[in-house]
């Protein structure tokens, strides 16, 4: 992995770089050579994450298993390489730490199993909790320039709501209902990457994206999620309104067993004209149906 400065970082399965002893962490210069003055601390380790502080300091996630001490998923290095012994280190749930992001205001974030936020001293901010205590894979984390946290992974729910493996948080934890992804990815997220525009790159083992064929990377879109606003059944035709932004593409997706994990699409998908779009879902023979609205990409 790399860090855009004019150095770079590598991290890698590796004892050694260029013939000399690195143990999974290393600076190299711009030209691809070893930078022989930075000498990390990080022996008998897996390296998953780094991220560079505007001070120059290096946080270092994953696995770290130092002597006569409890083994660490989180570090800090100065700018030397060596261990920064003012920053907290905790172990909060005992797995390797995927990801790791600097806010502006020094506070990090940090994706492991489960997602947190801690002081810029490494102290945990208990007032952060989006997951409620269910603790859930976290893959990768990156910060918005407004203060908001998106991050992906495998989990299926955030603070109660469905989020198909990728969500967006508020500067202040809570779940950001605007970002659309309740369907999501139908496998793992295991990337992301923030475009200058504000637009999120992801990438992971998915096939589709709310409901639609998509294979392994995809740009959604962040608009609101569309919400059912009535059923009505007549004669056997059933006709499903929903919430909608003019312009954009819709598809009704149906089931008739709950507990399947399959959704049928509705012939026909529906371009919006207005704040509101509907279907109908014609001579429906079955006992019941259930419906979803799937906003397109």
């Amino acid at each position: 992995m790399w860090l855009p400065t004019r150095n770079g970082w590598l991290s890698s399965p590796s004892n050694s770089v260029s013939g000399v002893a690195r143990y999974n962490l290393a600076r190299l210069n711009s030209d691809g050579t070893l930078d022989s003055g930075f000498l990390p601390s990080v022996n008998s380790s897996v390296v998953n994450a780094v991220a560079l502080q505007p001070d120059g300091k290096l946080l270092v996630g994953g696995s770290f298993a130092v002597a006569g001490e409890e083994a660490k998923d989180l570090i800090r290095l100065n700018p030397d390489g060596s261990r920064d012994t003012n920053f907290v280190e905790l172990v909060l749930h005992a797995y390797l730490v995927n990801s790791v992001a600097v806010e502006a205001d020094g506070q990090i974030v940090r994706g492991s199993y489960g997602l947190a936020r801690l002081n810029a001293d490494g102290t945990l901010d208990t007032s952060f909790n989006p997951f409620n205590g269910a603790f859930s894979p976290v893959n990768s984390v990156t910060l918005q320039s407004d203060g908001k946290v998106i991050f992906g992974g495998d989990f299926t729910v955030v603070n109660g709501a469905p989020r198909g493996r990728l969500a967006r948080l508020n500067p202040d934890g809570s779940l950001d209902t605007d970002f659309n992804t309740s369907v999501g990815a139908n496998g793992t997220v295991a990337a992301l990457a923030l475009q200058p525009d504000g637009k999120v790159v992801v990438g992971g083992a998915f096939k589709t994206f709310n409901g639609v064929n998509q294979n392994y990377i995809v740009r959604p879109r962040s608009d609101p999620v569309p919400v059912i606003e009535s059923i009505v059944a007549q004669g056997g035709d059933i006709t499903i309104s929903w919430s909608a932004l003019a312009g954009r593409n819709y598809r009704v997706q149906f089931k008739s067993d709950l507990n399947s994990s399959t959704w049928d699409n509705l012939a026909g998908d529906i371009t919006a004209t207005g704040s509101k779009a509907t279907k109908t879902d014609l001579a429906v023979s079955a006992a019941e149906r259930f419906y979803r609205i799937v906003l397109l990409p």
